[in-house]
């Protein structure tokens, strides 16, 4: 490999290896502040058992809900007596009505406030008696962060892409440029011009296999050896070299009659 096409692979695998990163680290990122919100339960509280019984039934069956835990009044009393050590005021307890509770978890990737204030209309007006409790500014700022962290994804994904694209370009033309009194002599000594074509595709297809091949292969062995924390889409490697390869073609357009 000539020195030139080195140097090419060069910044295209350093730039490609950058982009995998932004993903496997947006990746990370958003899967923390997810988990966060989804630690954080909806507490719906009823003096009877069985409405949270039947509430439990249709929000197992919602995508937003990551899972429900109910606890009935007697398992409630039960865990008031073994937690604060009151055996002796066991008798005591039975005579009180203690309220049965329901926690929801949700799943913090399609948790949204619009599903949240869905699910809180249908709760009043088919549940009137239940009582909600909700950390409301946790979880605004929540999925505050989780908007503000997709949308600094969005434009870093738009300037690397960028800045790629014009990197490619513009060390296309400049290194072919550079052999043009090379390949005029040789097309005046009689020379076909399908050469150069053939050595330009194999100079490109050099930059455009060998960056995404190894960072590929660099992020089979990371998972191989569990150095990720998180995964990544593997159809973004192929949108990689898809780019990369439109990119050369567009160089190639640029260059014009000048080939």
């Amino acid at each position: 490999m000539k020195k030139a096409t080195f140097l090419q692979v060069l910044i295209v695998l350093v730039v490609v290896a950058i982009w995998n990163g932004l993903h496997l680290g947006f990746n990370y990122q958003s899967q923390r502040y997810e988990q966060e919100l989804s630690s954080v339960p909806m507490i719906l509280v009823c003096s009877e058992y069985e409405p949270l019984q039947n509430l439990k039934t249709h929000l197992d069956t919602l995508q937003i809900v990551k899972y429900t835990v109910l606890e009935s009044d007697t398992l409630i009393k039960k865990n008031l007596i073994q937690d604060y050590q009151l055996n002796n005021a066991a008798l005591l307890l039975g005579n009180f009505n203690v309220p049965s509770v329901m926690k929801i978890y949700f799943n913090g990737s399609t948790f949204t406030v619009d599903e949240k204030r869905e699910l809180e209309n249908h709760l009043n007006t088919s549940y009137p008696e239940v009582i909600i409790n909700f950390d409301e500014y946790f979880q605004r700022v929540g999925l505050r962060k989780i908007d503000l962290l997709e949308r600094g994804y969005f434009y870093a994904n738009i300037l690397i892409a960028v800045f790629l694209f014009f990197s490619i370009v513009l060390l296309r033309i400049y290194f072919e440029s550079r052999k043009y009194d090379y390949w005029r002599i040789f097309r005046n000594a009689g020379g076909k011009r399908k050469v150069r074509n053939i050595n330009f595709f194999l100079h490109s297809l050099w930059i455009c296999i060998i960056p995404v091949g190894l960072n590929f292969a660099a992020y089979l062995a990371a998972l191989r050896y569990d150095y990720l924390p998180v995964k990544m889409d593997i159809r973004y490697f192929a949108a990689e070299f898809i780019f990369v390869v439109l990119s050369v073609f567009i160089s190639r357009i640029f260059m014009g009659n000048k080939f």
